[in-house]
């Protein structure tokens, strides 16, 4: 794929978050990352609610011209991909997520105590031991399949290295979740100075040591433990409760009967409140008629949307909502028109235009731009529907600055 992330309304309720683990409804908004399948030679996407996303990957997206299909989502969840990326605007926990695995806390830095001697401090590279308090941060792998992971180090190396470049201890997600004299010596080690926030009186202890782990219990042929005393020691270890399951959202009634899912992100941002720019107020009204119209070709058969694709010689191959995405373009803005260099179909998809001729027997073309004239659209006559028999086209032109924003992707 040509961009790491995607951004589309979910076709089917069949989708699960990566981060919650829970079904996403049908036609909510969702996030997908595209990482190399591990089973075939091939891509995957890896679907998030955009809440879920954005409060684990919190720096994962640089720009929004990194987003496949950024430009055919409705202006308010445009607005608040926009609010979560620029930080006007803080994902809440992820369902069934809990706080002590850093879900609190909006930082750029994440903390926690080492599950195992494994990891490896990305400075120094020596081990980092078990149960020791790690910190670190989310960086995009330099290698397939590209995934953002945590790169971990010790407090000390990472202000060595020059990594540090928070100022609080509010920069570090997880910090609460530990000890109080932990949190004394992380904060002496990146020099943060101030009153120590109170430990969560929740927090986990410290794991045990591989080694004393390992010889805390030894069990016999059937099971029974070897002797009273460690009997006991076992009964004194703290286990840690697990995680409440979070309640459901309340389902909506969706498309055939699914559940729809209630997320935050289809609401638009109340921390960016105030008045929208001209551009923006621009860009609002045409996301609402074009919105409009693909609601409306949702009761047309997909016989008959690829019927008037076809009329206006237009690809007509996809699923259903992918033509009615298609068609209501071809309804609103009119039909491109042909390629300057081959002559052949052009297609505008995610606000730039593309051709999807092939230029000779061995090669497609290469033409792409981001603004093109537009034809008039030509509805075939007797469709039997009502709303395509009654519909009277009138050319609405793109936004300005829709097109300057997929010009200075392009360039």
């Amino acid at each position: 794929p040509e961009k790491d992330f995607t951004a589309e309304y979910s076709k089917s309720n069949r989708s699960t978050c990566k981060v919650c683990m829970q079904k996403i409804g049908q036609d909510v908004l969702r996030l997908g990352q595209n990482v190399q399948s591990t089973t075939f030679d091939g891509w995957i996407t890896n679907w998030h609610h955009c809440n879920c996303f954005f409060s684990k990957y919190k720096n994962a997206i640089p720009s929004t011209a990194d987003i496949a299909g950024f430009s055919d989502i409705r202006f308010e969840d445009q607005k608040c991909i926009k609010d979560y990326m620029s930080g006007s605007k803080t994902a809440a926990p992820a369902a069934g997520v809990s706080q002590d695995q850093g879900g609190e806390g909006g930082g750029a830095f994440q903390c926690e105590y080492a599950k195992s001697n494994r990891s490896k401090c990305k400075a120094c590279e020596e081990n980092i031991d078990n149960g020791s308090v790690r910190i670190g941060y989310m960086e995009k792998m330099d290698r397939r399949p590209y995934l953002p992971t945590t790169q971990w180090h010790h407090a000390k190396c990472l202000v060595d290295a020059g990594k540090w470049t928070g100022t609080s201890t509010a920069d570090i997600s997880g910090f609460t979740a530990l000890q109080a004299e932990d949190q004394e010596e992380l904060k002496n080690a990146l020099g943060i100075k101030g009153p120590s926030s109170s430990a969560n009186p929740s927090a986990k202890s410290k794991p045990a040591s591989s080694k004393s782990s390992a010889a805390k219990v030894k069990r016999g042929k059937r099971g029974k433990m070897d002797s009273e005393s460690e009997s006991e020691e076992v009964e004194e270890e703290e286990t840690p409760e697990p995680p409440k399951k979070a309640r459901k959202p309340a389902a909506k009634g969706g498309k055939n009967g699914a559940p729809e899912v209630e997320d935050m992100e289809t609401e638009p941002s109340a921390g960016s409140g105030g008045k929208l720019t001209r551009e923006e107020e621009a860009l609002r009204k045409h996301s609402e008629k074009l919105f409009a119209i693909r609601q409306k070709l949702r009761g047309v058969s997909t016989a008959l949307l690829r019927q008037a694709l076809e009329e206006n010689q237009a690809d007509s191959r996809g699923g259903e909502v992918t033509l009615q995405g298609r068609l209501a373009d071809l309804m609103l803005h009119g039909v491109p028109a042909a390629c300057p260099k081959c002559g052949g179909r052009v297609k505008y998809e995610d606000g730039g235009y593309e051709c999807t001729s092939w230029a000779d027997e061995y090669a497609r073309c290469q033409f792409k731009a981001a603004t093109m004239g537009r034809e008039a659209f030509v509805m075939p006559a007797g469709t039997g529907d009502a709303y395509l028999d009654s519909f009277k086209f009138v050319k609405t032109p793109i936004p300005r600055a829709l097109e300057r924003v997929a010009a200075a992707a392009a360039a």
